[in-house]
């Protein structure tokens, strides 16, 4: 029988405690340590699930014995964290994005590739059930031809001004999710965009960032795409797409668990989901057990750094075009083929 993975998570904040937790109930891979500057997170995490905590992460790299590592430390931090486990030949798992700039995502790809070691990209909506289904038949023809794709991502509330202050942005942050997701589901890249934002939060005029945002794009096959931004929706969680095609129509998810919702503060006619891990759980489990069992097994993990570098690219011309007004055109468009599935 194959030996479980020992699993090393690095960052134990909100997303990382999620990730140590389904590391440990996995069944496919013991969580082998778990490492946080702060102190007294580490130890409360390590000692939760009876594992070795550490505050520095290269020091738990040499010492836990893990054979793979995940990374949901802060955007900054990736690109140091990732080299420090493909340099000890580690097995990665790292939150999106790759890095909180373009080139630094660029060059950390390119690192990652020349070391050949196993490198999964946290883009959780891949593995998500219902966007999954959604790929399917698209790929079936079973709308025909898709002309529209129109998306809706809102955060219940606005992170932290300290987290947004380092995140990169509105469509660094939380549009690369949706960017992803639109190849993902399209089967093919966008090839033009432009983009537009509000910030009427004083916050989000002081760090130069939208509270909301929409961007509008084109696909290599003529269809065309909005994705809606928003840091704060009164009424919940809300993630949504819709697919227009030649004979009929898909969506996938919606402000409530079940139909209708009045979108408004107060008044539901249906439970909203409260965050993204009360929508997306089932996404996480599946994304996190999918890179347990491809490093056990030696199989090829999904999504990797391209993807990330894709997503990103989405981003950063989006943030162009917000500032600038214009239309711009994305280079190295993929045939409708070609996206990576979950």
């Amino acid at each position: 029988m194959t030996e479980p993975v020992g699993c090393l998570v690095v960052g134990l904040g909100r997303m990382g405690a999620r990730h140590a937790q389904t590391v440990a109930r996995s069944g496919q891979g013991a969580l082998a340590a778990v490492a946080d500057p702060n102190a007294r997170r580490a130890a409360e995490v390590g000692e939760r699930y009876g594992v070795a905590h550490y505050t520095d992460a290269e020091e738990a790299m040499d010492r836990s014995g893990a054979r793979a590592v995940v990374i949901a430390a802060s955007t900054d931090q990736h690109p140091a964290l990732v080299r420090a486990a493909i340099q000890r030949g580690l097995a990665v798992f790292c939150e999106k994005p790759l890095a909180l700039d373009l080139e630094a995502s660029r060059r950390l790809a390119a690192d990652v590739e020349r070391s050949g070691v196993p490198f999964q990209l946290g883009l959780v909506r891949r593995y998500d059930p219902a966007y999954v289904e959604a790929r399917e038949r698209l790929a079936r023809g079973d709308i025909g031809r898709p002309l529209m794709y129109r998306a809706v991502d809102r955060d219940p509330a606005p992170p932290p001004r300290s987290f947004l202050a380092e995140s990169g942005g509105i469509f660094r942050d939380m549009g690369v999710h949706d960017f992803d997701a639109a190849s993902f589901l399209m089967g093919e890249e966008v090839c033009a965009l432009t983009a537009a934002g509000l910030a009427t939060d004083p916050v989000f005029q002081e760090i130069g960032d939208f509270g909301e945002a929409h961007v509008a794009m084109r696909f290599a096959s003529g269809a065309l795409g909005s994705i809606v931004l928003g840091r704060g929706a009164a009424y919940g969680f809300d993630l949504r797409v819709e697919v227009m095609g030649e004979t009929g129509v898909l969506t996938v998810g919606g402000a409530g668990r079940h139909g209708f919702v009045a979108l408004a503060e107060g008044e539901r006619r249906a439970p909203a989901y409260v965050d993204y891990w009360d929508r997306l759980e089932e996404g996480f489990r599946r994304e996190i057990a999918a890179f347990l069992d491809g490093v056990r097994r030696g199989a090829p993990l999904t999504p990797g750094a391209a993807e990330g570098v894709r997503a990103s690219t989405l981003a950063e011309l989006a943030t162009e075009a917000a500032r600038s007004g214009q239309w711009i055109a994305c280079p190295g468009a993929l045939p409708r083929d070609s996206a990576g599935a979950g």
